[in-house]
């Protein structure tokens, strides 16, 4: 479900179990390597999804919860 997000987002490509293997995926990482503008693209919709001080807002509810 969290990988969906990813790839919905643009920022990533979803690789189902079982529908790949190791060749294919090489070969899917070096396309990628090879073409900047979609990395680039990718790592932009990574940052659009960011949220900024995710971890310490986690920590703030579980403390508030544990008191």
């Amino acid at each position: 479900k969290n990988a969906r997000v990813l790839e919905n987002a643009g920022g990533a490509k979803l690789l189902l179990e079982g529908e790949f293997d190791a060749k294919s995926l090489l070969e899917d990482i070096k396309a990628l390597l090879a073409d900047e503008e979609k990395l680039d693209n990718m790592s932009k919709a990574m940052r659009n999804l960011a949220v900024p001080a995710a971890c310490y807002r986690i920590c703030e509810i579980i403390l508030e919860q544990i008191k």
